[in-house]
């Protein structure tokens, strides 16, 4: 089992024969390092805690993910998930969209 704990982070529902909801996270890298991403299996189960989500994905892996940095990805990072999105939407008809983790703990982003 992984653990991560990225710096930024975006919720997505992806909408097709078999929805669910994943994680794009994202790490600021440094003068050294590069930034990068990763994008998780699909969130199974999510426990809420003062500072922070944490989130088991279906692979078994979990994302720490801090509340105040939800929808904050730095620009590398939402250029990946937009040319993702655009990508699956126009080779694949996946519709997919960006959400907030209330969205998905009560259930709204499914009327989306």
């Amino acid at each position: 089992m992984s653990v991560y704990y990225p710096d930024a982070w975006q919720l997505f529902y992806i909408k097709s024969n078999q929805p669910h909801v994943r994680v794009f996270a994202e790490w600021k890298g440094s003068f050294d390092t590069q930034d990068y991403w990763r994008i998780n299996s699909g969130i199974v189960n999510v426990e809420e805690t003062n500072d922070t989500f944490v989130v088991e994905g279906s692979s078994g892996s979990i994302y720490t993910l801090r509340k105040r940095a939800e929808t904050g990805l730095f620009s590398y990072g939402r250029s990946v998930l937009d040319n993702l999105i655009r990508q699956q939407e126009e080779h694949n008809g996946v519709e997919i969209v960006l959400i907030e983790m209330y969205e998905y703990q009560d259930g709204s982003y499914l009327d989306l």
